[in-house]
């Protein structure tokens, strides 16, 4: 729940830059302390909590999972390139000790959206413990044994005092403080900041208040947060506005929902349903309900909002399938098929009474946002970051030219399926395709690569093209057929590949660790079938079906179990192959075109 607190202040203007003040009873106040005095005075208790304080209840609670030593928590420095420690390295404890532990107070990887894949199970059996214990001994412990410690989230110590930070787990479910919790670990980086201003509460009422002056916007941030406290969690969420208008304030409550309502006409006739009745019986309790004619020719119809998505559903499942059955929306003619499937995601989130981050996040893509704030519309290329559609690479310059036209005539056809969404924004879905250039060229911008139908990956680094298959000679810009984002690790690895040796045809890397010091490694993860089939670990088969599995499969907990269950029947498959010409050629037609699939829709 949203509600609206206006309040008048005398304002005080400094000199030059300074926070406007306000007068309160003969004393000088910023906005936040005056929200403050105006609700003790009403009988409440008052914390300045927003976004630091619920960051250390998070690390108390956390601690351990913050700090535990995975695969991320650790990168070194060598030469031109980071790269990542796996917990079984001799030198992991010594690095972690240092970066993290002394020097960081937070694993590497913090602030990335591997921070939460890398440990959501260890963080999901945290969540469990708590709830079944007693939270607040939990976090007492927790604070004795850390205060003064370095930790990223925990700027000061002296802040909070371990009461302050106890006292709000009397008037919160503890079940709605790991929520909010949860939800900070996800991303820290995007949901670090936003989170209201106070925290307000009495022996009969609790709700958390965000201050602002006449002149201050909402940020993103803030909404989103605001948002899911109010709608995910079902908390109260108050905005107290100093010195508003009227209007302002009219305009803040009638944009506090900013789903769009559209009416649905349904009317219906003559049918042979069992379920005429019900059907008649239901729709002649709406406000709207109008009856026209009699007998056999009787019509019966109402108007339903899709704000009642429930009661817009019970009467077209009533009717479904009668020829008689008639849906108007702004005077077009609508299949019930067609409504259905364009309503089908919003009546999910009404179900799950989810917040606005529904429409957000990736169906495809575990914990990652997808880029058009619609789960519903998928586009390959936007969400994975590699094109070899939708445009060509011009062989004279060397760069890709997106065919924007083609892209907007996609997205319309997305959009249109979806079109009766109260949700749906469709400026803001193809806002999107202007924020794409008209052209990249990798040499100019180093976040993309090209990429050929052999599968490999090429950057320009240090005045030339490498690939991430080795030193090889770069093929002209006429073997080239896509161009692919690619992340500073993924980069990092391509020239750590080219420095430490890598050429293509070992199964080895050789790092240097120090000047005295070097550790050879052998590959701990190769694809053993698809190994045997292709005859090389460097085969581009092979490496396109490691780089799906680690960029997809690896990321999902059923990903993961297949990969187990997979490393641990291929080797004695591999053996049966290996000794099978026949086998060996029907499992590599299999898989080719396996990979040809995966290249085309994943890579």
């Amino acid at each position: 729940m949203k509600t609206y607190k206006k309040y008048d202040a005398q304002e005080i203007h400094p000199g030059g830059k300074g926070k406007t003040k306000y007068l309160y009873e003969g004393t000088e106040v910023f906005v936040e302390e005056l929200a403050m005095k105006v609700y003790l005075s009403e009988g409440y208790k008052v914390q300045w909590t927003e976004n630091e304080f619920w960051w250390e209840i998070m690390s108390l609670l956390f601690w351990d999972v913050i700090f535990a030593k995975v695969r991320g928590a650790v990168s070194v420095r060598q030469s031109e390139y980071n790269y990542e420690l796996d917990p079984d390295d001799d030198e992991f404890d010594s690095y972690f000790e240092q970066t993290v532990i002394q020097m960081n107070g937070m694993p590497h990887d913090f602030f990335s959206d591997d921070f939460y894949n890398r440990r959501k199970q260890i963080i999901l059996n945290r969540i469990n413990e708590l709830n079944a214990s007693d939270i607040v001994a939990k976090l007492v412990i927790s604070y004795d044994k850390n205060k003064g410690k370095i930790c990223r989230p925990i700027e000061n110590w002296n802040k909070y005092s371990k009461d302050n930070l106890i006292e709000p787990f009397q008037y919160i479910d503890k079940k709605n403080i790991l929520e909010i919790c949860h939800r900070l670990l996800k991303n820290f980086n995007s949901y670090r900041s936003g989170l209201p201003d106070l925290l307000v509460y009495s022996d009969s009422d609790c709700f958390f208040a965000e201050v602002k002056s006449k002149n201050d916007r909402l940020s993103e941030s803030q909404v989103n947060w605001h948002n899911f406290l109010s709608e995910n969690l079902d908390l109260k969420v108050e905005l107290f506005l100093v010195n508003h208008s009227d209007r302002q304030v009219s305009n803040l409550e009638s944009d506090k929902s900013k789903d769009s309502e559209i009416l649905v006409n349904v009317t219906f006739g003559k049918s042979t349903s069992k379920k005429r009745e019900d059907a008649i019986e239901f729709i002649s309790k709406q406000p709207t309900f109008v009856k026209e004619g009699e007998g056999k020719n009787t019509l019966f119809s109402a108007q339903f909002s899709t704000a009642g998505i429930n009661s817009l559903y019970t009467i077209l499942d009533l009717t479904s399938g009668w020829k008689s059955q008639k849906i108007e929306i702004d005077g077009e003619i609508v299949h019930s098929t067609v409504l259905r499937n364009s309503l089908w995601c919003f009546r999910q989130k009404a179900t799950e009474k989810a917040g606005a981050e529904w429409c957000k996040k990736s169906d495809h893509k575990e914990n990652n946002n997808n880029p058009f704030n619609c789960k519903q519309i998928y586009f390959h290329q936007f969400e994975s970051g590699s094109w070899d559609e939708y445009g060509y690479i011009d062989t004279d310059l060397g760069e890709w030219v997106f065919d924007k036209k083609s892209i907007i005539n996609k997205l319309d056809e997305e959009i249109d399926k979806l079109k009766y969404c109260p949700l749906l924004d469709t400026q803001k879905i193809k806002s999107i395709i202007e924020k794409l250039p008209d052209r990249i060229n990798p040499k100019d911008n180093l976040e993309w690569a090209f990429k050929t139908q052999n599968y490999e990956t090429w950057i320009w680094h240090n005045n030339k093209w490498i690939s991430h298959l080795g030193n090889k000679k770069f093929p002209s810009y006429t073997m080239i057929t896509g161009i692919e984002k690619i992340s500073k690790k993924e980069r990092n690895e391509i020239i750590k590949e080219q420095s430490s040796g890598y050429r293509g045809n070992s199964n080895t890397i050789t790092i240097d660790l120090s000047n005295s010091h070097k550790n050879t490694k052998k590959q701990s993860s190769g694809c053993f079938i698809a190994t045997c089939v292709y005859g090389s670990y460097n085969a581009t088969e092979v490496i396109v079906l490691r780089k799906f599995r680690d960029k997809y499969l690896l990321r999902t907990t059923l990903g993961r179990q297949f990969v187990h269950l997979y490393y641990k029947v291929s080797p004695s498959i591999s053996l049966k192959i290996e000794s099978t010409v026949f086998m060996r050629f029907f499992i590599r037609k299999s898989l080719d075109k396996f990979v040809d699939m995966i290249s085309k829709n994943y890579n």
